[in-house]
């Protein structure tokens, strides 16, 4: 009886190794989503913009850059394999009346957003997944506010696709 046991528990132990070790070749295989504070980094935002900022993690694939002594805010979110897509995501945004203009030579498609200041950009990986990448811009002021925003807002999407 202690003999089936033993083996019992040794069969229960393999099994347990090789589900462990299959689930990891599968996440291997997915891959991962990467860190948006790795995408679009601290000294982008700060060259870009000018300034100093730190970083605050707002949720898994949401990262915050704020200005210190400051109101700009840059927030930079990425999806991989979501579905989510400039060429889907565009033709609702112009049916509800919201204004997207196209960005040339960013990632495979990309878009800005003004009323979002929001510059969005798709991008396939090497490994062949797909992201969706938007940065967006807060609080920026003076007299050329849009035109800036718009600009910071493209210039660290196309950093960060460059990265993906």
């Amino acid at each position: 009886m202690r003999d089936k046991m033993g083996r019992a528990a040794i069969s229960i132990r393999v099994l347990t190794t090789l589900v462990v070790l299959l689930a990891a070749t599968l996440a291997m295989a997915q891959g991962t989503t990467p860190l948006p504070e790795k995408l679009v980094t601290l000294a982008d935002v700060q060259a870009v913009l000018g300034g100093k900022f730190e970083g605050r993690l707002v949720e898994p694939g949401i990262y915050n850059w704020e200005e210190i002594d400051g109101p700009r805010v840059v927030q930079v979110s990425i999806q991989t394999d979501s579905g989510t897509t400039v060429q889907d995501l565009k033709p609702h945004l112009i049916q509800q009346g919201e204004p997207v203009d196209d960005v040339a030579g960013v990632g495979d498609a990309a878009m800005y957003r003004p009323q979002g200041f929001c510059a969005a950009v798709d991008k396939k990986s090497k490994s062949g997944q797909s992201h969706f990448l938007e940065v967006r811009v807060h609080n920026v002021e003076g007299a050329n506010a849009a035109a800036d925003t718009k600009r910071f807002a493209v210039e660290l999407a196309k950093r960060g696709a460059a990265r993906l």
